[in-house]
């Protein structure tokens, strides 16, 4: 009896390791994501990489529960896995399975909702689940500005540590959003999301549970 119960305890955590990883698993440096690609692909569990968009190319990796979390930038909250996209086109996305050394390889798109560029992955699920700024963001961008122009006006803050972001607009490598700061007061003004070298300097915030 107690062999079938640790067996049937094992299982459990086999089957559900990606929900359980999933829950605090976020990037929060810019080294993070190394490799940022042109944007998002979302995907399923078990599912075959291969090495060039063809299904009778040799396979490079499996997306299962037994892969090195590592691998992934982030999991949704209804239990997408989320990895970096170099390259797609109609019917298949070019994923990066490795931040650390750019390690690539193909899916299938299962449909247009599988790939998303980064604008439209910072806005959709941003807007659902807010935003957070990465830990070490340099100084320069912990500004709120009135408009998406460094050289322009920005709101005086006696010190920045966002707790909500909402974006509003993206417009290039920024964003419109309501910021609500460390006092507990709401700005609305225009920050960076990415920086012009491509760095990720936000994400959605998953683990807010809205």
């Amino acid at each position: 009896m107690k062999f079938i119960k640790l067996i049937f305890s094992v299982l459990l955590v086999i089957t559900f390791y990606p929900k359980i990883h999933a829950k605090n698993f976020l990037p929060h440096y810019t080294s993070s994501i190394k490799y940022p690609g042109v944007g998002v692909c979302l995907v399923n569990h078990n599912k075959d990489v291969y090495k060039e968009p063809d299904i009778y190319s040799s396979k490079v990796y499996k997306i299962n529960a037994k892969m090195d979390p590592k691998s992934i930038l982030a999991i949704t909250p209804d239990d997408n896995i989320i990895f970096a996209a170099e390259d797609t086109d109609r019917k298949w996305v070019q994923i990066i399975i490795e931040q650390k050394n750019g390690t690539k390889g193909w899916i299938p798109l299962a449909n247009s909702e599988n790939f998303m560029p980064w604008h439209k992955f910072i806005h959709k699920y941003g807007n659902k689940y807010g935003l957070y700024t990465f830990n070490d963001i340099p100084d320069k961008y912990k500004k709120i500005y009135l408009s998406p122009d460094e050289s322009g006006q920005f709101h005086k803050l006696d010190y920045y540590n966002p707790k909500m972001i909402k974006p509003k607009i993206v417009r290039g490598n920024w964003v419109l959003a309501s910021v609500m700061n460390i006092d507990r007061k709401v700005y609305t003004g225009w920050i960076r999301w990415r920086s012009n070298e491509g760095k990720l300097l936000v994400f959605p915030n998953f683990s807010s549970g809205n």
